[in-house]
């Protein structure tokens, strides 16, 4: 299988991203799919950091930016907290490290949420 060269890990990781909320009357569907692209683009963009894929003209960062200024005003401070959570993962994880690691992340999750 060939590598992908590093624009197309670029673009691939980018295209991960979303940059629009959910719109909806349910208050409740939007928060939780809200807190699901939140979510999602922190882990692309630390996966792009994990494996040193360069974020292309900032393409991922301005997604980002574009669907947090329209949520409430500490989810750019969520997604930084996710986004370095999932950054800083050990390669190698024991049992009691990843039961942590999930607790810390469903916990921000919910927080996300939250009303």
């Amino acid at each position: 299988m060939e590598t992908p060269k590093a624009g197309e890990e670029s673009r691939i990781f980018q295209g991960w991203v979303e940059d629009r909320p959910v719109e909806s009357r349910d208050a409740a569907q939007v928060r939780w799919e809200n807190a699901w692209s939140l979510a999602n683009n922190a882990r692309a963009i630390a996966q792009m950091e994990r494996q040193r894929v360069a974020d292309t003209g900032g393409e991922a960062a301005k997604l980002n930016d574009r669907l947090v200024s329209h949520m409430k005003p500490d989810a750019r401070e969520q997604f930084e907290e996710v986004r370095v959570l999932l950054a800083k993962l050990p390669e190698e994880l024991t049992s009691a490290a990843y039961r942590k690691l999930l607790i810390d992340y469903l916990t921000k999750f919910l927080e996300i949420t939250a009303a």
